[in-house]
């Protein structure tokens, strides 16, 4: 869940970076972490709608991600 908690608060895109030169950032990656709020936290259905979203890009993006089959 994002939100309110420094640690939820993912590190600026230049020191991920340093920290791991050898992982490819997607594009538009900002700098800053947009999603965090200092005066927000997500709620589960929140997180919920957010994780669902991400899932269906990369299977939508990616069919052979997939290795399973809908029933």
């Amino acid at each position: 869940m994002n939100g309110v908690h420094t640690c939820d608060k993912r590190s600026p895109r230049s020191d991920i970076i340093k920290m791991f030169p050898e992982f490819n950032i997607e594009q538009g990656f900002t700098e800053a972490d947009e999603m965090w709020r200092s005066d927000h936290r997500e709620t589960e259905h929140e997180l919920t709608v957010r994780l669902r979203e991400a899932l269906d890009e990369v299977f939508r993006d990616d069919p052979a991600n997939c290795t399973w089959k809908a029933a």
